[in-house]
C-alpha cells in the first residue's frame, strides 16, 4: 500500500525466513595417538618410567637464556619421550556395528 503523505511506489516486505546452517565437518586428519597410562598402575612400570624421565630430564642442555617457553618445550619432550618408551600407545579397535549397537543400550 503506498504511502499517504508522498506519491512513491515503495512497498514494506516482510516475511519469515528458517534458515538451518550445517555444522561445520570436522578434519580428517590423522589421528592422535594416546599413551597407555593403565600401564603405571604396576609398580614395575612406574618405577622404569621414572628412571627413564630421571635420565631424560638429566640429558637435558642448560640454557643459556632460560625462558618458560624453552623450560616448557624440554620438560615435555621428555616426559613424552619417556612415556613413548616405557608405556607405548593404545590399541585403538575399529568402531563396528556391534559397538555402536551396544553404546546406545549404555546410555538407558
Amino acid at each position: 500500500m503506498p504511502s499517504a503523505e508522498c506519491s512513491n511506489d515503495h512497498r514494506l516486505v516482510r516475511c519469515k525466513l528458517n534458515l538451518q546452517f550445517k555444522p561445520k565437518s570436522k578434519g580428517k586428519g590423522k589421528p592422535l595417538k594416546k599413551i597407555n597410562v593403565s600401564k603405571l598402575s604396576t609398580e614395575e612400570n612406574l618405577a622404569t618410567f621414572q628412571a627413564h624421565l630421571e635420565k631424560n630430564l638429566n640429558a637435558l642442555p642448560d640454557l643459556d637464556n632460560p625462558t618458560p617457553e624453552n623450560i616448557w618445550d624440554n620438560l615435555k619432550s621428555s616426559i613424552l619421550k619417556s612415556s613413548e618408551v616405557t608405556l607405548g600407545y593404545t590399541k585403538m579397535l575399529p568402531d563396528t556395528g556391534l559397538m555402536k549397537i551396544t553404546k546406545k543400550f549404555r546410555t538407558f
